[in-house]
Parts: structure tokens; C-alpha cells; sequence
């Protein structure tokens, strides 16, 4: 399989996000097709099949949540863009719909031209989320 910058994109997003649902990886990768288009479920979809991504085990979510996997983590190390993180195991039910507005709003920015994102992940990661928390 050909991973494109697409791709790395995608993975990349996913990784720093926690999780991603397919509607939102459509509305920032394939920004030019019809919720209707089943492109964005089969690129996701080939990733998840090559082991590049994985999908939640916890059937609690109406929807399938992609989560970065062990190898996809590898392509981002490899191009340095894995910021540090780790491979989640499945997402938690406590934070879920935190998490996932928190996504929606990156989106929204990034979607309005504010490109400038770091994530919550990326933060505690660096341990600078107690600073921004605490000021």
C-alpha cells in the first residue's frame, strides 16, 4: 500500500486527537465530497485493513471511532511527526464526548484558516497542560 501525505495527515490528526469518526476525517480531508461519498470510509477502511489504524473495541458508540495504530504510529515516527505519543488501547467512555467536541472545534478553526493547533495530548505529553490550566 502507497501511504500518502494524505494519509500522514490523517494518522497524524487521529494520534494527537485520540480518536477520530469517519464524518470528521471526511470534513477535513475530503472537504469536496458529499456526506454521500463512501471515499473517506474506504481509504479509512484500507488503512484500518494494512494495520495502519484500528477501530474502538468498546461497542458503547453508535459509530466506529479510528484510533492510530502501532503501525501508523511507526510512519509518523519515522517522519517525525509522532509528537512523542503513544498507541491508545481503546477510548474512554468518561471523556468521549469532551473529546469529541474538542476534534469538532479544531476542525471549525482549522477550517476557518486558524491552522495552529496543539493538542491536548501533545500538551500533557510536553507537560505544559498544567501551565495552561493554572496559568
Amino acid at each position: 500500500m502507497n501511504i500518502t501525505e494524505r494519509d500522514i495527515e490523517i494518522l497524524r490528526w487521529i494520534l494527537e486527537q485520540k480518536f477520530m469518526t469517519e464524518r470528521q476525517v471526511r470534513k477535513i480531508f475530503w472537504k469536496e465530497v458529499t456526506s454521500k461519498s463512501c471515499e473517506s470510509y474506504r481509504r479509512l477502511e484500507r488503512l484500518k485493513k494494512e494495520a495502519y489504524l484500528k477501530t474502538n473495541r468498546t461497542r458503547l458508540f453508535r459509530t466506529a471511532m479510528y484510533i492510530t495504530a502501532r503501525k501508523g504510529i511507526e510512519e509518523l515516527k519515522k517522519l517525525n511527526l509522532s509528537s512523542g505519543l503513544g498507541q491508545l488501547s481503546d477510548i474512554g467512555y468518561a471523556n468521549y464526548y469532551h473529546d469529541l467536541a474538542v476534534t469538532d472545534i479544531r476542525i471549525m478553526f482549522h477550517l476557518s484558516g486558524c491552522t495552529h493547533w496543539i493538542s491536548e495530548r501533545v500538551l500533557s505529553k510536553r507537560n505544559d497542560l498544567k501551565r495552561v490550566l493554572t496559568g
